[in-house]
């Protein structure tokens, strides 16, 4: 039996070879980063029944368990890039019957469940996928969003806070966590979580700076317009304007 070294190697290496989020054609609103890997360099992320055809054609020359996981799991990752959830769900489950040890996979079905708002579901994979990879930053950050779906915001945040804790430049848990503070605050009328949400923004707006502001525009943009609305009652107006002609300026349109 595989030890759990290598299963968190092999899964390390897989998630190497993604595309990653800001970079891809993703058009869901959830920051995971369930992309398919290109078979190579011919290959567009946007060529989607071209992806498909091929990956068809691999599962139907596959000659053992591992051959047919893989590529059952290529082509589902194809049709959830593409919003085809049902295509995708019946991928990932034919995956998981040749693969029982595949954190990669558990996530990502994880991720589809998600999308069909089945929370018990997609909760029982993120754990699974844990159990396999303990600090899978991914699966503890779509954990959280499924505590905060159970109104277990408190369990949430501690997740989050453990994703930003294995890596301080971890986008969609600043988000995420920004967002119960300002649930938060709206509820109980209480500044002290404007606060803690504007502290998130400030760090999504300084680590988009530091990595590309380009790539993370939106990110860039989401925080450098709720950190206006947050400090409009203490900063000059020629400040305030500075700030938002840098947005359009970015993400022109915005």
């Amino acid at each position: 039996m595989e030890n759990t070294t290598s299963i968190i190697e092999e899964a390390k290496d897989f998630l190497s070879k993604r595309i990653p989020y800001e970079k891809s054609h993703q058009k869901t609103h959830f920051f995971f980063d369930s992309k398919t890997i290109l078979p190579n360099s011919s290959f567009k992320e946007n060529e989607t029944q071209k992806l498909i055809s091929y990956f068809t054609k691999k599962l139907n020359e596959s000659k053992n368990e591992f051959e047919l996981s893989k590529n059952y799991h290529l082509r589902a990752c194809v049709f959830f890039d593409n919003l085809q959830y049902e295509q995708s769900l019946f991928d990932y489950l034919e995956a998981e019957k040749y693969d029982s040890k595949n954190p990669i996979l558990f996530y990502d079905l994880s991720c589809v469940y998600q999308t069909n708002n089945e929370i018990e579901k997609s909760q029982y994979y993120a754990e699974k996928a844990l159990e396999l990879y303990p600090n899978y930053t991914q699966a503890i950050d779509i954990l959280a969003h499924c505590h905060k779906k159970n109104n277990n915001r408190s369990k949430a945040i501690s997740l989050l806070e453990k994703c930003l804790k294995i890596d301080q430049q971890y986008i969609p848990a600043f988000l995420a966590l920004s967002r119960i503070y300002k649930d938060i605050g709206n509820e109980n009328h209480d500044k002290k979580y404007f606060q803690l949400e504007y502290k998130c923004y400030h760090h999504i707006h300084e680590i988009s700076k530091e990595i590309d502001i380009k790539i993370y525009r939106s990110s860039f943009c989401i925080a450098m317009n709720r950190c206006i609305n947050i400090e409009k009652e203490y900063i000059s107006g020629s400040i305030l304007f500075e700030k938002m002609n840098k947005c359009v300026e970015i993400y022109p349109g915005n």
